[in-house]
């Protein structure tokens, strides 16, 4: 509040969202001033009643993913080597091996990480090890995947994305939902943020890639004049319907069902929305036991998910 010169929430809510984003970054941003500690697979315990208080909480298909477009044309300090964020041209700059197998890639970078890539954004991500590897591969090849791009990529690199997502996002918000869920919350409505395949375009914030931040233009923007790279009006309302009628509690969709924590109802968000059942729930098993195994496991999670 002091960074936006103001002292009450009501101050915050006259500030430009863009505003409030950069001014209170940081590593974890917001789950401090709920919680003692990070989430942590749900183990961390609420701070605060929420008996009386309904919850919206979500993200992009891709939200957050320095590896996937348009951030991963930048992650390197020399971005004609990297040519494009494939799994086979990221293989290439953390092995110095060459493969056309993106598979084989993707094993690799799962296994032994990107530390050796030199970047402007990150320090690269930890290796989970080469059996973690496999089976991360097995599972995710079964899995729906984030959106593609123009010009596509292939499943092999869509499963890294997908990874980075469900560790870095969807996880720790299934994780938070599940908490709010068994203290009692009025309601909780989780959401999936899918880009509609027929808006796609090269452009940052236009249909592929649903990248950080890019839903705030349609849910900010003057609803006849839609801005971000060419996002639709119809989009547009369907953001601002959605979050509006969660604001004015009139939310037209199902909440979670705290009788059913695992099997967790959320909102797919797109053209046409629809409730559906799930929320990262093969994935976040996973990865909930892989958390378990020991603290080498746990720490490499962690590390991933910074």
């Amino acid at each position: 509040m002091e960074a936006l010169g103001t002292s009450s929430i009501t101050g915050l809510r006259w500030r430009f969202p863009w505003d409030v984003q950069d001014k209170c970054s940081g590593y974890p941003s917001t789950d401090k001033w709920f919680l003692k500690d990070d989430i942590e697979g749900g183990k961390a315990p609420l701070e605060m009643d929420v008996s009386k208080t309904k919850v919206l909480l979500g993200l992009n298909d891709r939200d957050g993913l320095s590896m996937a477009p348009p951030f991963s044309f930048a992650i390197t300090t020399n971005v004609s080597q990297l040519g494009n964020g494939s799994v086979i041209n990221l293989w290439s700059l953390e092995s110095g091996e060459n493969t056309s197998d993106g598979e084989e890639a993707l094993l690799g970078l799962l296994a032994q990480g990107t530390y050796s890539i030199p970047a402007f954004y990150l320090d690269g991500f930890p290796g989970f090890g080469a059996v973690a590897a496999r089976e991360i591969v097995d599972i995710y090849s079964k899995l729906p995947l984030p959106s593609n791009t123009l010009p596509p990529y292939s499943n092999w690199t869509r499963i890294l994305w997908a990874v980075q997502r469900d560790v870095i996002n969807l996880c720790p918000t299934r994780w938070l939902a599940q908490q709010l869920m068994a203290a009692n919350a009025k309601a909780t409505y989780p959401f999936l943020y899918w880009t509609p395949p027929n808006v796609s375009s090269p452009a940052f914030c236009s249909g592929s890639p649903t990248a950080h931040s890019c839903e705030l233009s349609l849910l900010w923007s003057n609803i006849d004049k839609p801005h971000g790279g060419g996002f639709s009006t119809q989009l547009a309302k369907v953001w601002q319907d959605t979050i509006g009628s969660f604001v004015r509690d009139e939310a037209s969709w199902e909440p979670a069902d705290p009788s059913d924590p695992s099997d967790m109802k959320y909102l797919n968000l797109t053209f046409v929305s629809h409730v559906e059942s799930g929320y990262g729930k093969t994935a976040c098993a996973y990865w909930d036991s892989y958390i378990k195994r020991g603290p080498k496991e746990e720490k490499a999670f962690y590390a991933f998910a910074r």
